[in-house]
């Protein structure tokens, strides 16, 4: 067993009004991308707030060979591909809200399969008064999940997931080279997604299950 604390614990300083949240929705049926904001307001004034966004795609990123150096650093694509036009919104003091931004994708996102693992990111921001005081970054793929007649769909095509599942053991598995190697062997088997069992694993094990196309 481990005992005390394992993961990394960080404080970060946020302003009283910020958003909390960002919650991606690829809804590839209505072809539309649905962004949901929630924005925290913890001062003792209503907040007046115009919340913005932009997506870009990020730039294909290979993985050495060695699968040593597996800490990929992405860049973003210069030109974006959206530019949510924003809403204005007011929040009263002590209180949080919720807001969605929608845009037609109409072709722009490449879908995201375990052959084709296209990511993407959002960067959502707060103005007041024409400053800029919080934004959040957040990664998606534009994919959609269904069950049909007990079948299972990926982006309107049936798909069988062959899975791997494992305990988490700990300190030996805090690093991004562990879940790339084990993804490797998983996908080298012919598998194509992982159950990541019994516990909240660190969040990089789904950003690498993203960038390696594992469901």
């Amino acid at each position: 067993n481990t005992i005390g604390i394992w993961q990394d614990v960080y404080l970060l300083g946020v302003p009283n009004v910020r958003i909390k949240d960002v919650f991606v929705q690829p809804d590839l049926s209505a072809d539309r991308l649905r962004v949901q904001v929630t924005i925290e307001n913890r001062s003792e004034q209503v907040a007046s707030l115009d919340v913005k966004g932009v997506t870009k795609a990020l730039k294909p990123y290979s993985i050495p060979d060695d699968g040593i150096q597996v800490v990929p650093h992405y860049e973003l694509e210069d030109t974006p591909l959206f530019e949510f036009t924003g809403e204005h919104i007011t929040v009263d003091a002590d209180m949080e809200t919720i807001t969605t931004l929608v845009v037609p994708v109409s072709g722009k996102l490449f879908a995201w399969d375990t052959h084709h693992p296209n990511l993407y990111a959002i960067f959502v921001t707060l103005e007041q008064g024409g400053k800029t005081t919080d934004g959040k970054y957040t990664r998606f793929g534009w994919r959609e999940f269904k069950i049909k007649n007990g079948d299972f769909y990926l982006n309107d095509h049936k798909i069988q997931i062959k899975a791997d599942s494992w305990h988490f053991m700990g300190i030996p598995q805090l690093t991004r080279r562990y879940a790339f190697a084990w993804y490797k062997a998983l996908r080298d088997a012919g598998g194509n997604g992982v159950r990541l069992h019994a516990m909240p694993y660190p969040t990089f094990y789904l950003e690498v299950a993203d960038e390696m196309g594992i469901c």
